[in-house]
């Protein structure tokens, strides 16, 4: 069983819904507010802390609403996270999390941290000449410092074009196996991901038991385990490692990928209990569906995309006398069947049945 990690007080908000986090922030401003004050007793020590704290209040309760957007993110990505991190190689900062999400979370992160640091830092200084020394410096250099959040940005977006390619580009069961257990992880990630979970990917050195993925989808979620063996066949003793972790991490069901087959004991065990074993042969078809997919979408895109045509001045427009051009409906009741256009529309929306 690979080692639990503790979880500081902003990571479990992370993980809780969004209002948590709004009511901690509020019972902390309470508390230094209102009720430490009149806990100071007569020492001038202790009562200069409490002031101190007091008059910064505000500031001590906004340190607990930082969790929000990573609450709100979570939410949006279909559900709970496992209670505790399993297998993770190391303790993971913002910008290696950032790094792992889309591109556009960077953007946006940037963007609150310069609204923080432009005018609520500055807002909640109060008189300490301290802070107020500090969130004028912040503020000087807010561009900067916000600016430093882009960072992962082009990481997320290689590392999302990465995990496209790699899924895209297979042909069948003997690339998958022909690939570094690395990128083995990522394949089965992005085959999710294009099923519509939410992918937290943890990493794989760590020992049997260990989780590669969570997976999010409808409000529950799942954890999986990667195994790119090339022939041999995975044992029952990986699949009820598995399923011990399923329940210490607090998940809903599952999920063993393998390159390879599975004993019968291994199958015996599996069934009847929320985990889902996925053989080669099936990892095989489900990257081929997903290809199969993309191709269609790809197909079905280009159909409904009109191509340029010059105006046929044999079509007149009956509202503006404009020559017309053929058009290829995209939406409404007759979406993918053609008709005659205005060439000066937008200015102009006249149209003829094709």
């Amino acid at each position: 069983m690979a080692r639990k990690r503790d979880e500081n007080i902003f990571e479990l908000l992370a993980q809780l819904p969004w209002w948590i986090s709004v009511i901690v922030a509020g019972l902390i401003y309470a508390f230094l507010a209102w009720m430490l004050p009149g806990m100071a007793g007569n020492s001038i020590l202790m009562k200069g802390v409490v002031q101190g704290l007091s008059t910064n209040a505000w500031l001590f309760a906004a340190l607990f609403l930082i969790p929000i957007p990573l609450s709100l993110l979570n939410s949006l990505g279909g559900g709970k996270s496992p209670r505790r991190s399993t297998s993770r190689r190391k303790d993971d900062g913002i910008f290696d999390m950032l790094a792992t999400l889309p591109w556009w979370v960077s953007v946006v992160v940037a963007s609150i941290a310069y609204i923080v640091f432009q005018w609520v830092f500055p807002a909640l200084a109060g008189h300490s000449f301290m802070l107020k020394a500090m969130a004028q410096a912040v503020r000087t250099n807010a561009l900067l410092l916000a600016c430093l959040f882009l960072i992962p940005a082009p990481v997320a977006y290689f590392n999302a074009t990465r995990r496209r390619t790699l899924l895209d580009s297979q042909t069948g069961i003997e690339s998958i196996r022909a690939m570094t257990w690395q990128d083995f992880e990522l394949l089965v990630g992005e085959a999710f991901r294009r099923q519509g979970y939410g992918v937290e990917e943890r990493g794989g050195s760590a020992p049997d038991g260990g989780v590669d993925l969570v997976l999010s989808r409808d409000g529950k979620t799942t954890v999986a385990q990667c195994k790119r063996w090339r022939d041999a066949q995975v044992s029952v003793q990986p699949v009820r490692e598995l399923f011990g972790v399923m329940h210490s991490a607090g998940a809903d069901a599952a999920i063993f990928v393998s390159t390879g087959a599975y004993t019968a004991d291994a199958l015996e065990f599996a069934r009847g209990q929320p985990i889902r074993l996925i053989d080669g042969d099936e990892l095989a078809r489900m990257v081929a569906a997903i290809q199969e997919e993309r191709r269609i979408e790809s197909r079905l895109t280009k159909t409904l995309t009109p191509s340029p045509q010059p105006p046929v001045y044999g079509k007149v427009c009956q509202i503006c006398g404009g020559a017309m051009t053929k058009r290829i409906a995209k939406k409404g009741p007759k979406v993918g069947g053609s008709f005659w256009g205005c060439s000066r529309f937008p200015a102009c929306r006249g149209t003829l049945s094709g």
